[in-house]
């Protein structure tokens, strides 16, 4: 008979699921530090007067860091969507759907946050010292749309990753611990 207890039934949920390889966690991990450095000091940024060091090192610094995650988040987005096929969504209980959408909707709002922060640099950098990274876009109009529309990319990643950090103390509590797993 199945449990009455939902904690249970998670404990016993995540019981049968396959580990994470070691490549799944460690594109996590890369991407799950950039990301919410990117994140924060992008926040932090919004505060900070232009002449501020800490806001030219981060406007010169966070490009170079996202630059260098779009690879890794790619490679990371074809590991999720191999894995995805091998559960089709009609195998999958309620929960386990609401997860899947929670993810693909941070992957997609990562994506649109990547190429959005790309699409506006007002200046080039200099990847890593060296490898140059050229201004795209000219149009003053166009950059300032692709502001408002990043800024609003970054606010809804910022709520997926609160209810991402949500659902993982939620996990932790239920004793299905979704963290022990990841690491």
């Amino acid at each position: 008979m199945p449990s009455r207890n939902p904690s249970e039934s998670s404990v016993s949920a995540t019981k049968h699921l396959p580990p994470y390889t070691r490549q799944q966690k460690w594109l996590h991990w890369i991407s799950a530090v950039v990301i919410l450095w990117a994140t924060v000091t992008g926040f932090m940024v919004v505060w900070m007067k232009p002449a501020n060091p800490w806001r030219q090192f981060i406007d010169n610094f966070n490009p170079q860091i996202t630059t260098v995650l779009i690879p890794v988040f790619l490679w990371r987005m074809v590991v999720a969507v191999r894995e995805t096929s091998r559960h089709p969504k009609s195998s999958l209980s309620l929960g386990a759907r609401m997860a899947r959408y929670a993810h693909t909707s941070l992957y997609l709002f990562v994506t649109l946050v990547l190429a959005s922060g790309a699409l506006m640099m007002t200046h080039g950098v200099k990847l890593l010292g060296f490898i140059p990274l050229p201004q795209l876009i000219y149009s003053t109009a166009t950059l300032d749309a692709l502001f408002v529309l990043h800024r609003l990319f970054c606010l809804c990643l910022g709520a997926l990753i609160a209810l991402h950090v949500a659902a993982v103390v939620k996990h932790a509590l239920s004793g299905a611990s979704v963290l022990k797993r990841m690491t």
